[in-house]
């Protein structure tokens, strides 16, 4: 029981300091925890948070031999939703900042609604369909009642090798999701996207829907890299005849390779096969929220 009084501690302090970056970061956070002794070897969090992100970087502040229970862990809602306008907006991740370099995502109608959390200074905070939480300034659209994702009643794979070409030599932009410009995720998401799949928005996520060691390249697989080349966690999707499609920081613009040329300089290679991305639709069926289902809020 000392010890678990100990850890409280710790945890607490851990809890602290990712308030206070994620403050410096992004200008507020919702990071209302609080840790409580429990007997046995883990720690008890109440209360609630804005974004799933918020949990993890808790669980990693903690450090190793802490074992959190967050099952009494809730996600920020406030069941007010808004459709996305035309031609799309753009989520940004201060309130006070609306800058290229400060870009969380970028979503069009087809995207599905928002939730409203939160106002501050005249910018909105809002949560994708997809998980993602940022900024806008823009209008919303009307309220609309809550979301709930389907079952695609065909995903037709197929359509990833007839969309990809039209993405070759798209300029890279970090947030982007559009043929102006698109990241290494929001390619991934796109083109997974043109056979009626859902997935989440950035690259660490995609990767947690079922992560595999080593190199696959089948139809449809999200392919992980690790390098010094690109960014950390650098994905890609494979089209078909052992090429993979990506969206390359370091040379700028939407490239095909072979998959050998794509994993060429990396220390570390993981997949996500297309059957957990399909098996995902079904895990999400009915919520508003793809995060929910990815990251359920269990024991550490």
């Amino acid at each position: 029981w000392k010890a678990s009084m100990i850890h409280v501690e710790q945890v607490t302090a851990a809890i602290e300091r990712v308030r206070v970056e994620a403050v410096l970061q992004f200008g507020w956070t919702h990071l209302e925890l609080v840790a409580v002794a429990r007997p046995g070897s883990a720690i008890a969090l109440h209360g609630t948070i804005a974004a799933h992100g918020l949990l993890a970087r808790v669980r990693r502040e903690c450090g190793p031999g802490v074992v959190l229970d967050v099952s009494a862990v809730e996600v920020l809602t406030t069941g007010r939703f808004a459709a996305v306008p035309e031609p799309g907006i753009g989520l940004y991740r201060r309130p006070d900042r609306v800058r290229d370099d400060e870009l969380a995502t970028e979503l069009d109608p087809r995207d599905g609604p928002v939730e409203w959390l939160t106002e501050l200074g005249g910018a909105q905070l809002v949560r994708a369909s997809d998980g993602t939480v940022g900024w806008t300034r823009a209008t919303l659209a009307s309220v609309v009642a809550r979301p709930q994702f389907l079952v695609p009643a065909h995903a037709d794979t197929r359509m990833i090798s007839t969309s990809w070409a039209s993405w070759l030599g798209v300029a890279y932009r970090m947030g982007g999701t559009r043929d102006t410009g698109v990241d290494c995720s929001g390619l991934v998401q796109r083109l997974l996207a043109s056979a009626s799949l859902r997935c989440p928005r950035h690259s660490t996520d995609q990767l947690a829907i079922d992560p595999q060691p080593d190199l696959v390249s089948d139809l449809g697989t999200i392919v992980a890299i690790w390098s010094d080349d690109e960014a950390p966690c650098h994905v890609g999707l494979a089209v078909g005849g052992g090429r993979i499609v990506h969206a390359s920081r370091s040379r700028g613009l939407v490239v095909v390779q072979t998959d050998r040329e794509f994993v060429a300089n990396a220390r570390r290679v993981a997949h996500v096969p297309l059957a957990g991305v399909v098996e995902l639709q079904h895990r999400a069926q009915g919520q508003a929220d793809l995060l929910a289902v990815l990251r359920p809020l269990s024991v550490a």
